[in-house]
């Protein structure tokens, strides 16, 4: 798979800050769900004290089976380069997850 962009958020969060617990909800909601929900899937997390927000999507040149695993590999890849970061975004040239601690539109 070809990295296509990445970004990182600047803003940053502590190990122990809920926003991990939320973000990795929503990260995890948008690589596993994206796939089979027309390959473009929001997800925000359900807890108020920290919010957190996603987004994935795939080329609909693609399969389900090669979305899914494209999702998997974006989501692994945003979570290893935008560590402790509250937000970040990888895009391949077949899909794309991205994650926030605001809502946004993409």
């Amino acid at each position: 798979m070809n990295m296509v962009y990445q970004a990182c958020s600047q803003d940053v969060y502590d190990p122990q800050d809920p926003f991990k617990k939320s973000m990795t909800y929503v990260l995890t909601n948008v690589a596993s769900q994206t796939a089979t929900h027309g390959y473009d899937y929001y997800s925000s997390s359900p807890w108020p004290d920290s919010h957190a927000y996603a987004h994935g999507a795939c080329s609909g040149s693609i399969s389900n089976s090669d979305c899914a695993t494209c999702m998997g590999v974006a989501f692994s890849k945003v979570m290893d380069f935008c560590a402790y970061k509250r937000g970040g975004q990888i895009q391949f040239q077949d899909c794309r997850i991205r994650y926030e601690s605001y809502p946004f539109v993409n």
